[in-house]
């Protein structure tokens, strides 16, 4: 794990690249790691009409119930020799961790993003292993998530947390994933301004 995260850190998009093939790919060529804006539109138009309505009701509900939970900031709280105020400030770029596997998961975005958006995030960035699911392309798009990476694993976290070439460096990572990617996850979290989840 170490080796994977100091040579992201070191080598940025060409250690990511060769992770990708020696994790991800089974050797094959790693497509490239941004996902191209046209390849989001064309997954959002080509989303199920029922699966469209899903995902926009879900979106919906979550930046709602997202929106009700945050408080009124700053706040204040005293008492007879003290004051203390709390203030509540949204990161600027946070990334949602969307992993692969048996199926897809477009819930995790639609979570991720609405809730991000509701607390004021600026730049929300979707990453999934590269073989990433249209679904999952087409829920980015009507989340209103623009920057979406095809990477996945130790080397995705590594990747948001210290930044390369291509990918700008994240202040929090939220999202499930792998016993690889949580420990990833741990171990980058120290770097990072806000929390990692």
């Amino acid at each position: 794990m170490q080796t994977i995260l100091a040579r992201v850190r070191e080598r940025g998009d060409a250690a990511v690249i060769e992770f990708t093939e020696s994790y991800d790919t089974a050797g094959s060529p790693a497509p490239p790691v941004r996902v191209p804006q046209a390849e989001l539109v064309a997954a959002e138009e080509e989303l199920d009409p029922q699966v469209r309505e899903a995902l926009g009701t879900a979106f919906r509900n979550v930046f709602e119930l997202a929106q009700a939970g945050i408080r009124e900031s700053p706040a204040r709280i005293a008492d007879d020799s003290r004051e203390l105020i709390i203030r509540d400030e949204p990161v600027r770029r946070a990334a949602i961790y969307t992993p692969g596997g048996r199926a897809p998961y477009p819930s995790t975005v639609v979570m991720g993003a609405a809730a991000a958006q509701a607390a004021g995030v600026k730049e929300i960035i979707v990453c999934s292993p590269p073989a990433v699911d249209p679904i999952i392309l087409g829920a980015c798009r009507l989340s209103g998530v623009r920057e979406v990476y095809r990477m996945g694993g130790a080397q995705a976290i590594a990747a948001l947390a210290y930044g390369t070439e291509t990918v700008g460096a994240v202040d929090v990572i939220v999202g499930p994933g792998n016993a690889y990617v949580q420990e990833a996850k741990r171990q980058v979290s120290t770097r990072l301004p806000a929390r990692v989840t």
